[in-house]
Formats: C-alpha cells, sequence, structure tokens
C-alpha cells in the first residue's frame, strides 16, 4: 500500500520539533521560581531582553547582507518606456 503524496502528507522529521519552554509554572517543572533567569543583575529584572541581532554566534543577518546604500540604488533598475499604442494592453 502506498502512501499519498501531497501537501497534506507532509510531516516534520521525528525528532526536529522541540516544545515550547514553559517558564514561572512552579519548582516541579524544573523552570520555576526565577525562570531561568539567574538570581539577580540586570538580566533577571523585568523588561530585560537579549539583543535582535544575537544569534549564537552566526554571523547576524544585517551583517551578512551586502551593504545597499548611496545614490547608485536608483539606477539598481532598468528603466524602460512602454508605449502603448504599440504593444497590445
Amino acid at each position: 500500500m502506498s502512501e499519498e503524496i501531497g501537501l497534506h502528507a507532509l510531516k516534520p522529521a521525528p525528532g526536529s520539533r522541540h516544545r515550547p519552554k514553559r517558564v514561572g509554572r512552579g519548582e516541579g517543572s524544573g523552570t520555576g521560581k526565577t525562570s531561568g533567569r539567574g538570581q539577580k543583575g540586570a538580566g533577571a529584572r523585568s523588561g530585560s531582553k537579549s539583543r535582535t541581532a544575537m544569534e549564537g554566534g552566526q554571523m547576524p543577518i544585517h551583517m551578512r547582507m551586502r551593504k545597499l546604500r548611496g545614490p547608485h540604488m536608483k539606477k539598481s533598475m532598468p528603466f524602460e518606456r512602454f508605449r502603448t499604442h504599440t504593444q497590445p494592453v
């Protein structure tokens, strides 16, 4: 018996999906009390977030992209006049 191939039959590879970490849900969960933030310090305070550009040692996306700036960007797309009387619309 062959399986039907299609978008509805796609499933993630086993082990590729992780359950989200629910923090602050009691001591028995393993991530209660301080919720993985440590004891004290700037990272334990409310409003503290990690830098958006930080990708865990990988080169951040804003540094991987090309530096596109300056007046040359206006000429990046070729401009052609479109004649409506010679070409059917």
